[in-house]
């Protein structure tokens, strides 16, 4: 797999060492960015981004990964192990490549693919950009949120239901209905 033509999309975090080192092998808990740790499961390498503007490298893994305290399709968490030597600091950002991603049927869309896109109003007056996507953010209703950077250096959230996936494209977002956004 060539790095220079894949896209690699962060996942998850390193946040902590979980258990004591044995055998030359650390294992890390990995708090993902959204529930859902199936892209992971029987993997025997990921990539590894050990601060920001680095580069992704490809890391073995010394067993396959493990979901923290649920199911694979809900884990808010992962356990990898890794060889003392490779073990990423805490904070690297874990990822996977975005072609291993399943195919979407029509009309649906990975979250990951919303950060960086335009957000519009309905009147077609840019906003902002996407920076985060959300999960459950308990100050909206529990819904999937956007978080969005304002050109006057405002950061807005607002939930994804609020897109009009009807007039919105791969390069922009429109959200019509918006409170405060200047």
């Amino acid at each position: 797999m060539a790095l220079a033509t894949t896209k690699i999309i962060p996942l998850g975090r390193a946040v902590r060492p979980h258990g004591v080192p044995r055998g030359g092998r650390l294992k890390l808990k990995v708090q993902l960015f959204s529930r859902g740790g199936l892209l992971f499961k029987d993997r025997a390498a990921v990539f590894v981004r050990p601060s920001a503007g680095a580069a992704f490298a490809l890391v073995p893994l010394t067993d396959p990964p493990k979901p923290l305290g649920a199911m694979w399709e809900q884990t808010p968490n992962l356990i990898l192990e890794f060889s003392e030597a490779d073990t990423p600091p805490i904070g690297a950002e874990i990822g996977l490549p975005r072609e291993e991603f399943p195919r979407l049927g029509p009309g649906e869309v990975y979250l990951c693919d919303l950060l960086g896109r335009r957000v519009e109003d309905g009147e077609g007056q840019e906003v902002g950009a996407v920076t985060a996507v959300l999960d459950l953010a308990p100050n909206l209703g529990g819904s999937w949120n956007l978080e969005v950077r304002t050109g006057k250096g405002r950061t807005i959230e607002f939930p994804l239901a609020w897109v009009d996936w009807k007039l919105s494209t791969d390069e922009r977002l429109v959200v019509p209905e918006v409170w405060e956004w200047k």
